[in-house]
């Protein structure tokens, strides 16, 4: 018993009856200039153990623009284990899918005879098919129709994997110049087929091979690797199975010597197919790409293969014109330039609905378009990715649409976006017209707008709109609230506007460098009673309400004045009242004794120099330390002698 199955490039985890990839592996430039650019590819891996039996495999669809030059091919690997017999290919056709409307059987590929390896011993197949020119500006899946069914049986089953392959630049007259295929009758570990091409560094080689072995083949020296995949042995079968495909570039040798596709794996019978692509360079046949439409560079620096041009807006790199009235907020159109375009202020209001109208150019059709995101409240020499408001649509390889918002500051409401194709009036094509629905919940600190936007290949634009949009009116949103420690009293900051806030205490907090701080307040030095409400009153009554101001004198009576008795009496009754204040309960007790404290007077004093015992005994000491300083400056200074008045 044997069952059937089809290679891929991925390692493959068996979670599910059907595995769709969109593949995005990094490729090397070419070794020497040709026009030969990879565009994208797609695949389908179809296993045998968990999937229904069917004779017909859907490869993701390939989004084909306006690239000139064009070649898809299609590999087909196949592992003939199963016991339905020998399974082939019988046709594969590009129709079918959401973005596209060519007819059916109209776009019918090309089987290259020469690239069809079939291993009767090992059971496993591979194929090589190409659509010449594929339509321009379609959206389409490839059909593989099989004839036998791959997929689970009982115990058995068959594998499929089926990939398609874009390419620009290529020659239209002999898209493949040579095509070989080999195969091996006793199992070993180098898989390998070889071409022999003419003088010519613009031709490129593609292969595919499909083993018996579960080891993951590795690529020969001077291939490079798109992807590879093994898959264990099926329930009751001990064989297993591997796959991979590659390319490699012309040498530019006069003549080129052979072209080996090599591979290490594990010890197996494998079949393998490989044809060289011819690029347009050839005899000069490359197509003028329409202006604005080119996809793809073959620069000499290797700076850039594939699909090099971002969307747009407005113009192109080749600053052409192709997209008018490419932007406007509430009805309000404007002509976007390359980078920054001059837009009048608009104003919109909190809590009222407003929209942003986007109409976008994709050189490869509107369904390679993938992210497109607004910000909001840029300042001046801010960049995009500083704004604390930004809207993002975003559509998947499989057409998936999603909306998100990067809002920390909760000032966005009620956002939605819708997707349309529109014609684009200036190139005669499709374009992408997104309508962003949005609300403002609170004021935003500056005006500008700005654009980010990317194709499935990360080509990214920017643009900006200035003076751009004014948003006036109160908030909706409560307001913040912060909580911190300053000298080890907890504070809750409430913030009144940007960057200010006022805690519990009517205290005033600027936000400044990251961190909230007190602001200063100038002290006032107030006597502390005196602002004290009893302590008013106490004044007022006794004063017989005269204002405060005019007490201020009071405090500056000595006890011989005539009004201290006044400033007495209500200095008592302050102090009850702070009393009763600081201590409640001071006044349970009578403290009516306090006025029986015994006391004694002083004797009567004298001033010292009116004391005739001291001052007798002040000029002694004089005359005894002036006696003592002149011996002492004799011994010092023998033979000087001295002033009388020197000592004086």
């Amino acid at each position: 018993m044997t069952f059937f199955k089809i290679s891929c490039a991925l390692l493959i985890l068996f979670l599910s009856p059907l595995f769709v990839f969109n593949i995005g592996d990094a490729f090397a430039m070419f070794d020497t200039p040709s026009s030969i650019t990879f565009i994208d590819k797609e695949r389908l891996y179809y296993p045998s153990s968990t999937s229904p039996q069917v004779t017909v495999l859907t490869i993701p669809s390939i989004s084909i623009g306006t690239q000139t030059d064009r070649l898809l091919v299609a590999s087909i690997s196949l592992d003939n284990q199963g016991d339905v017999g020998a399974i082939k290919v019988n046709s594969v056709q590009f129709q079918g899918g959401a973005g596209c409307t060519v007819p059916a059987n109209s776009q019918n590929f090309t089987s290259v005879s020469g690239a069809i390896a079939n291993n009767t011993a090992g059971d496993v197949r591979t194929e090589i098919w190409y659509l010449l020119a594929p339509p321009q500006n379609q959206d389409c899946t490839t059909i593989v129709t099989l004839d036998k069914p791959v997929g689970r049986a009982g115990n058995l089953g068959a594998s499929a994997v089926a990939r398609t392959v874009f390419y620009s630049g290529v020659h239209q007259v002999t898209p493949i110049d040579l095509a070989a295929s080999n195969t091996n009758g006793v199992a070993n570990t180098t898989p390998t087929v070889s071409l022999t091409p003419g003088a010519n560094s613009t031709q490129i080689i593609f292969d595919t091979l499909s083993t018996t072995s579960s080891t993951l083949p590795s690529v020969g020296a001077d291939q490079i690797r798109y992807n590879r995949s093994s898959t264990p042995a099926f329930p009751t079968v001990s064989s297993a199975w591997s796959a991979a495909y590659s390319y490699q570039n012309g040498t530019g040798a006069d003549p080129q010597p052979a072209a080996v596709m090599s591979y290490t794996s594990g010890n197996s019978f494998w079949a393998i197919s490989a044809i060289m692509i011819n690029s347009c360079d050839i005899g000069n046949s490359c197509s003028v790409a329409a202006s604005g439409s080119s996809s793809g560079s073959n620069d000499k620096n290797g700076s850039c293969h594939g699909d090099c041009s971002p969307p747009t807006l407005g113009i192109d790199k080749n600053n052409k014109r192709v997209v008018t009235n490419g932007f406007a907020f509430n009805q309000n159109p404007v002509d976007a330039e390359l980078y920054f375009t001059p837009y009048p202020l608009i104003t919109a209001y909190v809590g009222e609905e407003n929209t942003i109208d986007l109409r976008i150019y994709e050189n490869d059709g509107p369904t390679n378009l993938a992210h497109v995101a607004i910000a909001f409240g840029l300042g001046h020499g801010e960049t995009f990715t500083e704004s604390n408001a930004v809207i993002n649509w975003d559509r998947s390889f499989d057409g998936k649409e999603t909306v998100s918002i990067t809002d920390p500051y909760n000032v966005l409401d009620n956002v939605r976006v819708n997707a349309t194709d529109v014609d684009c009036d200036d190139v005669g094509s499709k374009c992408t017209h997104l309508i962003f629905y949005h609300t403002f919940r609170a004021p935003l600190e500056f005006n500008m707008v700005a654009t980010n936007i990317w194709d499935q290949d990360r080509n990214a634009w920017q643009n900006y709109f200035n003076h751009g949009l004014q948003v006036v009116g109160e908030s909706l949103n409560p307001p913040n609230i912060h909580s911190g420690i300053y000298k080890g009293k907890i504070y809750q900051l409430t913030e009144v506007e940007k960057n200010k806030s006022v805690d519990d205490d009517g205290n005033t907090w600027t936000f400044d460098y990251g961190i909230w701080n007190k602001d200063y307040v100038d002290v006032k030095k107030t006597d502390r009673p005196l602002v004290n409400a009893d302590k008013i009153w106490a004044i007022n009554y006794v004063l017989n309400e005269d204002s405060v101001d005019d007490t201020y004198d009071a405090y500056n009576y000595d006890r011989y004045h005539v009004e201290f008795p006044i400033q007495k009496e209500y200095q008592i009754i302050l102090a009850e009242n702070l009393l009763e204040e600081m201590c409640p309960k001071c006044f349970d007790d009578s403290f009516e004794e306090i006025d029986d404290i015994s006391y004694y007077e002083f004797e009567e004093s004298l001033k010292r120099y009116d004391d005739s015992e001291f001052v007798s005994t002040i000029e002694y000491e004089a005359e005894m330390a002036e006696e003592l300083l002149e011996e002492m400056m004799s011994s010092f200074y023998p033979g000087i002698i001295f002033e009388e008045n020197d000592f004086s």
